[in-house]
């Protein structure tokens, strides 16, 4: 029979055996997080009726749903944040920021917990195709993002699904990003600009907007970037939120922060095949060596725990 363990088929060990002693000396080490937890200050809603209704009924070529939580996942992540993957429906106080990409069908328990969030002080991000049909696939026969336009405090006058060809937008700081697959043409209410199309027949119409409501704050993001525009736009809610980030982490380091209420571990994996070298805000004491450090140098799927 065939097999591959630690222990190929020549029964001599090698280099996975010797990982795995290598994590059996190093495992005694970590006692100290055994009573810690993971505290988020980001969440990302995931539906599985809105997942299905898109699977079931694409809005354009290349729109997925999936590809928007993995863009604002790698966002927030890119600055060493703990984000949580949750249901609509959870309870969202304990959060400086949510993103609830493309809610297309409405749920009335998930729209209300979205508008208590923001209603007490949270900044929610939402996406186009939000608000579209009910629970019976039914469209919604108001303007776009219908049950959210209050909150969101701009209408989409009209949409232009434009697949795999790209258009232009521009942030407020003319900062230029390329979009594709969905153009909402926004109207604004009570919400301001964040960023504007620079192309077609609609140049010079919002594509990303932010209101402020009661005592949150709501951006609605009308069409599909790619990852730079993501980046820089986390970078910024995070700034408005108070949510703390590690700066220049190099690319595919992951970073998870645990927490026991006193102390916080921070565990750094470089997930790429490249040496990663990682400037720490402040020397911080290394769990796995037993030294203070100021600078983390990572072999490719290496990893290392530091207490901050």
């Amino acid at each position: 029979m065939y097999w591959h363990g630690l222990i190929d088929h020549s029964n001599v060990p090698g280099r996975r055996f010797n990982e795995f002693a290598e994590l059996c000396r190093i495992a005694p080490k970590l006692s100290v997080i055994e009573t810690t937890e993971l505290v988020s200050d980001v969440a990302i809603l995931y539906s599985h009726d809105n997942a299905a209704a898109f699977r079931i009924q694409p809005q354009t070529e290349g729109f997925s749903y999936f590809e928007q939580l993995r863009y604002f996942h790698a966002a927030f992540s890119k600055y060493g944040v703990n984000v949580d993957i949750v249901p609509p429906d959870t309870d969202l106080s304990k959060y400086k920021a949510v993103v609830a990409p493309s809610m297309y069908v409405y749920d009335k328990n998930s729209a209300e917990n979205i508008y208590r969030y923001v209603i007490k002080g949270g900044t929610v991000i939402m996406t186009a195709r939000s608000g579209v049909k009910d629970p019976c696939n039914n469209c919604i026969m108001e303007p776009l993002p219908t049950v959210y336009r209050e909150m969101i405090g701009a209408e989409v006058s009209e949409y232009d699904p434009i697949g795999k060809e790209e258009q232009t937008i521009v942030d407020f700081a003319g900062n230029a990003y390329k979009c594709r697959q969905w153009c909402d043409i926004l109207e604004l209410g009570t919400a301001r600009a964040y960023a504007e199309y620079r192309d077609s027949f609609y140049s010079g119409k919002p594509a990303v907007t932010m209101n402020r409501y009661c005592s949150g704050v709501a951006y609605y993001i009308g069409t599909v970037c790619h990852m730079d525009f993501y980046e820089k736009f986390a970078g910024n809610i995070m700034k408005q939120t108070g949510i703390p980030r590690l700066k220049d982490l190099p690319k595919g380091v992951e970073v998870t922060t645990r927490t026991n209420g006193l102390d916080d571990y921070i565990f750094f994996f470089n997930n790429s095949e490249q040496e990663a070298d990682i400037t720490l805000p402040k020397a911080m004491f290394s769990i796995l060596d037993d030294t203070e450090k100021d600078k983390l140098k990572l072999k490719p799927f290496d990893m290392e725990i530091v207490r901050k």
